[in-house]
Parts: structure tokens; sequence; C-alpha cells
């Protein structure tokens, strides 16, 4: 793996030859590019197989991403136009499409029995290397980044991730955990930009696994995105922060004044739209309520103008006017509560 340019490269032999493969991402899309080179092409014996699971309420399995044997609950259909192929995924009224396009002559074939796996070979023999694109989304795409594009994209982005914000260097420190220090350091800000530099707040173990079944979990956005603003990447943090609290926000006022509060009461585990996920302590918890006003603290310590204050003031106000009325003062026990059953009494 390549940190500097992102592009990650692997190595293995099959039927007695090397097989080289070579994968990138772009930053700018949900596309992957994968270039692949190996002797088998020629004869044959080679090709890349897409398949796609039915996905079930699983959580905390790696590495899991579906069931492979459950193909009659969802269906696949394939389009293809000389070097570019289509797949639909139909999961009850759920679509997505995967694009693929590749370079020279191929050709898809699929699904085979009882599967919805498809198989892309070259259709020339005098070729040892296969390079495409595949891009994954909810609508249907006219062209797809070229596997060079990608490439190009991803070393560009790569190499301003590390070149920008703080950095710390342990090299002269005479500690003999420096080096391994250095190294985690390294390495949590590349799993971090992977799994955690979206516009939307991942799930808590990010792309890692499917932890919470998918879902956003509001306490734990804190932990996975202040180290941003840490590092003075605030072009990431901005990606997120606090268009998340911004989109939520009316979810966050409904959920108050459905219990009986004033001000805005911040979800625990979300859908996409703000709304709380069945579960049994999700509207109670409420350690995540804070974490907007840490998150204001910090832009305001980088960037102290009227301009921060507006961007954040009606998100703070209305979460503290839901922690002043969610606390009471006990007078017998001179000490204050907080009323922790679902709704007031």
């Amino acid at each position: 793996m390549d940190l500097y340019s992102g592009i990650i490269t692997s190595k293995f032999t099959v039927l007695g030859s090397e097989v080289s493969v070579s994968t990138s991402a772009d930053p700018n899309s949900d596309t992957v590019s994968i270039e692949v080179e190996s002797d088998l092409f020629k004869s044959g014996q080679l090709g890349i197989f897409f398949d796609h699971p039915y996905p079930i309420a699983q959580k905390f399995d790696a590495p899991f991403v579906g069931v492979w044997n459950a193909s009659s609950k969802h269906t696949t259909t394939l389009q293809q136009s000389g070097n570019k192929a289509q797949i639909s995924h139909d999961m009850d009224t759920t679509t997505y499409y995967m694009a693929i396009e590749w370079q020279g002559k191929g050709s898809i074939t699929g699904p085979l029995p009882s599967s919805h796996r498809y198989i892309l070979r070259p259709s020339s023999r005098n070729s040892d290397s296969l390079s495409l694109s595949v891009n994954f989304s909810p609508k249907p795409i006219r062209s797809v980044p070229k596997p060079i594009s990608i490439a190009r994209s991803s070393t560009k982005w790569w190499s301003n991730y590390w070149e920008s914000g703080a950095f710390i260097d342990l090299t002269h420190t005479k500690s003999p955990n420096a080096t391994e220090l250095q190294r985690r350091i390294i390495l949590s800000q590349y799993l971090l930009a992977v799994n955690e530099a979206g516009h939307d707040p991942p799930q808590e173990s990010g792309l890692v696994n499917n932890g919470w079944y998918g879902k956003f979990h509001m306490e734990m956005v804190l932990w996975h995105s202040t180290q941003w603003a840490r590092w003075g990447k605030w072009e990431i943090f901005n990606r997120a922060i606090p268009g998340v609290y911004e989109r939520f926000l009316a979810s966050s006022l409904d959920r108050a004044r459905e219990m009986g509060w004033k001000g805005a009461k911040w979800g625990k585990m979300s859908d996409p739209t703000g709304r709380s996920a069945p579960g049994e302590i999700n509207s109670l918890l409420i350690w995540q309520q804070p974490h907007p006003f840490y998150f204001a603290e910090l832009e305001w310590r980088a960037f102290p103008t009227r301009k921060t204050l507006r961007k954040w003031d009606e998100l703070l106000t209305r979460s503290a006017e839901f922690m002043a009325d969610f606390a009471w003062w006990n007078e017998t026990a001179g000490m204050c509560f907080l009323f922790l059953p679902q709704f007031r009494g």
C-alpha cells in the first residue's frame, strides 16, 4: 500500500502464473479502478467477477458484506454496450447501479446459476492485461472515469492530504517506542481519511464492518471528526460538520417536542434524515447532546469571526434549550438531576 498515492498493489500466483493487481479509488466519486496483469488472460483462464450479496441485519461481523445464497430475494439485471456495462441491483424498494467500463475488447457474462455473479473477460488473447473502472451509484450514470484518470486523482488527493495540515515528527526521539508510535499515528490518519472523511458521518465502525446495522451513531461523530480540526484539515472537517447537525435539526426539534422538552434533542442511532432508528435506548441517551458546542469551540479558536458565530448560532441555541429544560433542581437533595424516563411524568 502506497500511502502517498493511495494505490494498493497486490501480487500472487495462480496456476503457476503471477498475477499483479493495482487498485485505486477516485476521491471525487464512488469509483474504483482496477488494473490486472497476467499471462493467464491469453489462455482465457483468468477473468474478473462481480457478485452481489443480499444484506441482512447482521452487526459486528467482519468481513461481513451479506449472504450469497439468498439469490431469490433480490434481482440483478445486466445491460452491455461495447466496452461498457451496467448491472442494476434491486432489493425490495431499493435499487443501485454498478457501472463498469474497461479498456480494449471484452465481454461480461452472467449471472451464473443460482447467483448474482457476473464475469468479465477480455476478448483478445493477445493481451496480458485488463484495466477497468467500476462506479456505484443510486442512479444510472453516463460515463465512468478512466483508470489512469482515477490513479492520477488519487495520487493528487493523497499527496495533498499528507502535505497539508499538522504533523507529528518523532524521528529524532530517543524512546524505543517512537518508531512504532509514529507508524500508528500515520496509519490512523490514513484509516480515518478512508473511513471518516465523507459528507455523512459513518456508522460507529466506519466502513470496516456493518457495526450498527449501517446507521449513523451521533455520539461517535465527535470522536471520528474532531481530529480533522486538530490536524488543521478544515476542508475535510467542513464536509460533515456542521452540515449533519443542520440536516438533523428539524427531526431533533420534533424528537424533543414529542418527549415534552424544549429545543433540539440530538438522536443516537439515526437514519439519513436524522430520525431515530428502532432500539430500546436510542431515544434516551443524551451523551451526544453537548458535542456541537465542542465542535463550535474548535472552529471559534481557529476562526474567531462573526461568520463562525452565525454559522453555529441556531444549532447551539436549540441544543442549549433542551439541556436547560432537561435538567431540574432537586430542592430537598440540593443537586441537579437529569430526568431519564423517555416522557415527562
